[in-house]
């Protein structure tokens, strides 16, 4: 019985430690996914513009 206790706590601890050690990682993934969003938005929009507002001949089929 006292095996089985202190198994359970030993256990509980590492867990609780597991997620304190890994749920930094886990924002900092999150942050990055969320940049990755952001700027495919951003390059999106610059690529808009460049089409309507800059309308240079392909000097090369000429």
């Amino acid at each position: 019985m006292k095996r089985k206790l202190i198994l359970i706590i030993v256990i509980s601890i590492s867990f609780i430690v597991a997620a304190a050690i890994y749920w930094p990682i886990i924002q900092y993934a999150r942050e990055l996914n969320n940049m990755e969003k952001q700027a495919g938005y951003l390059i999106d929009k610059v690529e808009a513009y460049k089409k309507e507002h800059h309308n240079f001949p392909n000097i090369w089929m000429i």
